[in-house]
């Protein structure tokens, strides 16, 4: 290539440079453009640079060298004292500014998974922690975690001298039911039973299944007088319901309950709530059960 004024300008240009004339063709480029991408000479700085053979291709991309560089294009208006005039080129080479975007880029995709990934933890912490506390059949809390509230409720009744009341409720007859239909009809019994026993209560009040077909209430902050009015509610709208099964026949259903209240059954400890609750729990199966019978007055005919 045959040395020319505007070859000497772009040898003192230390990066890749290259001359555009008005037809945007390749006229001249110094050393270091000939190294990265080659001999243009003469061909479209576009479809040459781009890969593109549009002459209305975006130039304000990154173009990739055939070393594998990043490249950057600013073009600046050229006219020399000969009167030949076009466009200078000169790429600056970004290949490191683009390693360290693609790497925060991957940093924030990195970020972006183990935020997920931490979220995804969580949610299987929180239901494996929901699973370790409720029953598995009614989603009701369960034996372990309903001592545990015991414990805490007491305390705090007792802290600011407050009531505290427990109910032992208990199917009648469950066994027999099995018996006469099947352990499926059961189970829905369980679960229907579980709501009936959740519709009268507060977002305070704990309700447990205690264990096979007996159930356990916590009602803080409530004396007697307010566990008679929960109770008879329980205990009527158990009765009422009618207990569907697969069969021509329906289910009849009732339930017994027991009734503690601290402090005034004398009570010392939470597993002193607990027993005498199911001491009366008992008392009204022997008196005939579908009825409740509350501790204090367990000398006294239950209220049914």
């Amino acid at each position: 290539m045959k040395e020319t004024y505007i070859s000497k300008v772009l040898e003192f240009i230390p990066d890749p440079a290259f001359f555009i004339d008005s037809q945007i063709k390749i006229r001249d480029f110094n050393k270091g453009f000939q190294k990265e991408f080659g001999d243009g000479l003469g061909q479209d700085y576009i479809s040459f640079l781009y890969k593109s053979k549009s002459s209305t291709a975006e130039t304000k991309q990154v173009i990739q060298s055939r070393l594998g560089n990043f490249f950057h294009l600013d073009l600046f208006p050229y006219r020399n004292y000969d009167k030949i005039s076009g466009q200078l080129g000169i790429l600056k080479d970004v290949s490191e500014l683009k390693r360290l975007r693609g790497y925060v880029q991957y940093l924030e995709g990195l970020n972006k998974g183990l935020n997920r990934i931490n979220r995804e933890q969580q949610r299987l912490i929180e239901k494996l922690g929901h699973q370790a506390l409720t029953d598995g059949l009614t989603g009701l809390y369960n034996y372990r975690h309903f001592w545990d509230r015991v414990d805490v409720e007491l305390k705090r009744a007792n802290r600011y001298a407050e009531p505290l009341s427990c109910l032992m409720i208990d199917i009648d007859n469950f066994k027999f039911i099995n018996d006469s239909f099947d352990h499926q009809v059961g189970d829905l019994i369980l679960k229907k039973i579980s709501r009936i026993l959740k519709s009268p209560l507060r977002a305070t009040d704990i309700l447990a299944r205690y264990g096979g077909d007996e159930f356990s209430i916590l009602l803080p902050n409530t004396d007697y007088e307010g566990t008679q009015v929960i109770s008879k509610k329980i205990i009527d709208r158990v009765r009422g319901f009618e207990f569907e099964t697969k069969g021509p026949s329906s289910a009849i259903v009732t339930i017994s309950l027991g009734v503690s209240s601290y402090p005034l059954d004398q009570i010392f400890d939470s597993s002193q709530l607990v027993e005498y609750a199911d001491a009366a729990l008992y008392e009204a199966k022997a008196r005939g059960k579908d009825r409740i019978c509350f501790f204090h007055e367990m000398k006294s005919p239950p209220i049914h």
